[in-house]
């Protein structure tokens, strides 16, 4: 699986990483940040992330937000 972020190609095999939890608790977002912040992989994202029609407009505001790393990289604005 491939998934395009703002010009980033993130593989199945690329390495995610999240920092903790910044949505506000008890909002639906943080429920859903909850379930996937553990995945280390795409795929591993995909399994857990518990709303399939959210998963990948989460990923994309999780990186664009600076909640998220793919190898080690952020995002930047260009």
């Amino acid at each position: 699986m491939e998934v395009v972020l703002k010009g980033k190609k993130v593989s199945s095999d690329d390495v995610l990483e999240y920092k903790s939890n910044p949505k506000r608790e008890g909002s639906n977002a943080h429920g859903r940040y909850s379930a996937y912040e553990e995945a280390t992989t795409l795929d591993e994202y995909f399994e857990m992330a518990p709303e399939k029609k959210f998963a990948r407009a989460d990923l994309r505001f999780d990186w664009e937000h600076g909640h998220l790393t793919v190898n080690g990289e952020k995002y930047e604005e260009e």
